[in-house]
């Protein structure tokens, strides 16, 4: 190895920390949690619910502990999870959102009940999905 290399010496953290002080990478971690807070509020849910969707929506498991710990900035939501927290809290704007500005509300739709099996069956068959979208789009390619 060159002696001149100094590719492989461990960065000084002191100085990398201070780079992220300075660029208000803190300040947005602690954003992130407050605006957490501030959307399951605004969506009228409780923690529990919240825990409820993350399961229900996207099987997955997480502690209600662990919930209160991203709104507190006690830990980070990883960005796949923090995703699926903006889709349960229907955030369109991510930047609005953490700038505390309300989120506009998506239209409700009322969905029948054999449409919600059109829905389940559509999403049990991912290999018949293609075929589908064919059919249903088909006079949109024209």
């Amino acid at each position: 190895m060159d002696s001149k290399d100094n590719t492989s010496k461990p960065k000084d953290t002191r100085k990398l920390k201070k780079v992220f002080e300075d660029d208000g990478y803190n300040k947005m971690n602690e954003a992130i949690g407050c605006m957490l807070k501030r959307l399951r509020k605004e969506n009228n849910m409780k923690v529990q619910d919240v825990k409820q969707r993350l399961h229900d929506d996207y099987g997955v498991d997480v502690a209600v502990k662990t919930i209160y710990n991203w709104e507190s900035n006690q830990a980070h939501p990883t960005t796949e999870r923090l995703l699926m927290l903006f889709e349960i809290y229907e955030v369109d704007d991510v930047l609005d959102a953490l700038d505390g500005k309300p989120q506009k509300k998506r239209p409700t739709i009322e969905i029948t009940k054999e449409e919600a099996e059109f829905i389940e069956a559509y999403r049990a068959n991912p290999e018949k999905q293609e075929a589908v979208r064919r059919i249903i789009f088909a006079n949109e390619a024209d």
